[in-house]
């Protein structure tokens, strides 16, 4: 038995939402690299794990166009919700557009480094996943898909340039958001995300949710025995040297052969000082290899390893 589908539709009891404001959002391409649309199955959108899955993706990865750009915290987010757009005309109304739906919130004090990358995704095609002050995720269930979970789609999103404080005002940036489908907002569900043990996952917590800082990776001394590599963050702190990457371990250094794309992990590694590593690895002479050095929270630059004869 189904619902009566010829006379108006059911309105049913309603759900008490739980949140009051978003204070993050989750960024991502709307299509992946095989031109489908990026989204995230049930099951999956309730684990941490697949969360930060999609978070590290680094540049050496097979699929970008799936990695996910956390932005918190964001402050004072607003929406709007546009009128509708109506054809009246000699008595004759019609409703033919549902108008737009934006959104905006501030950045408080960042870094004009950091409104420089965030602009750089201005004219990208993107999606976002919003999260609300309860901690959980916000996101599409099409009534077709029984398994999958959507972003929604925008068709703009812009933020300010660098804007410097004075004395009545702190430094801040708005952002803007036009959701592409106003009608999407009606789709929004709650997604409660958890760890492996089970636990409720707060995802306005940058220790759980977090984008990658870029960092370099700079070669010296590349010889049959490895490397040396100094890694810092790419932009600088207020002594003009980048800030060191610290604390990686030999597992986070694999060298890739360019001739045929066989790996060699790291056996060992020496950090001094802070983010210069004597890589230990044994490497063919006459070989180039491209160092990835892959951890949680940067996306390091590739560099190549060219081993003398």
């Amino acid at each position: 038995m189904v619902c009566n589908t010829d006379g108006l539709s059911n309105i049913g009891l309603q759900c008490k939402i739980t949140w009051k404001k978003i204070v993050g959002c989750m960024f991502v391409s709307k299509y992946d690299t095989t031109g489908v649309k990026n989204k995230i199955s049930v099951t999956d959108a309730q684990l941490i794990a697949q969360w930060q899955a999609r978070f590290n993706v680094y540049n050496f990865s097979t699929n970008v166009l799936s990695k996910i750009v956390p932005l918190m915290p964001i402050n004072n987010m607003v929406s709007e919700q546009g009128d509708f757009v109506i054809f009246d005309q000699d008595n004759y109304k019609k409703k033919t557009d549902d108008g737009t739906y934006e959104i905006n919130g501030e950045l408080f004090e960042v870094s004009p480094y950091l409104i420089k990358k965030i602009k750089e995704n201005e004219d990208r095609e993107m999606s976002v996943y919003l999260i609300p002050n309860n901690g959980k995720v916000l996101m599409l269930k099409k009534a077709e898909e029984a398994t999958d979970l959507y972003p929604l789609d925008l068709n703009m999103f812009a933020i300010q340039n660098f804007n410097l404080a004075n004395k009545d005002d702190v430094s801040r940036e708005i952002i803007n958001m036009s959701i592409a489908k106003q009608s999407d907002m009606n789709y929004l569900v709650e997604i409660t995300v958890k760890d492996t043990d089970g636990d409720v996952v707060d995802m306005t917590d940058s220790d759980n949710v977090y984008p990658l800082s870029c960092a370099t990776n700079v070669i010296t001394s590349p010889a049959i025995t490895g490397c040396q590599s100094v890694i810092a963050l790419k932009y600088t702190d207020l002594t003009g040297i980048g800030s060191p990457v610290t604390g990686l371990i030999a597992a986070n250094f694999v060298f890739r052969k360019t001739s045929d794309l066989t790996t060699v992990v790291a056996a060992t590694i020496t950090e001094s000082p802070n983010g210069t590593y004597d890589v230990a690895a044994t490497l063919a002479a006459g070989s180039t290899y491209e160092l990835e050095v892959s951890t949680e929270k940067y996306d390091i630059a590739n560099s190549d390893v060219v081993v003398p004869s």
